[in-house]
């Protein structure tokens, strides 16, 4: 949910598919558990954001709404499965 909320944030700044590209790769390739708010600070500082307001944002609820509103769309879309639905989110 916090990658969700941190990717939120970095659309807000325009690097939003670096954010994600360096968190799957993170995730995927180098087996990081971008769950933990200290890796998801410096996944950010990896695209060149500050890592110091990344734990300001996960240290709040701040781009929860953001994502509880992608969570519903996807239920609404019958999608159940978050990889497939950030792929369809591109497509749109």
């Amino acid at each position: 949910f916090d990658a969700h909320r941190l990717s939120h944030w970095a659309r807000a700044r325009g690097v939003q598919d670096a954010l994600e590209e360096r968190l799957f790769r993170g995730y995927f390739c180098e087996g990081q558990a971008i769950g933990e708010p200290d890796v998801l600070a410096r996944a950010a500082a990896g695209v060149g954001l500050d890592p110091d307001e990344a734990h300001g944002v996960l240290a709040t609820d701040a781009y929860a709404a953001d994502v509880q509103a992608d969570l519903a769309l996807a239920r609404e879309l019958g999608i159940t499965r978050p990889r497939l639905y950030r792929i369809l989110k591109r497509e749109a």
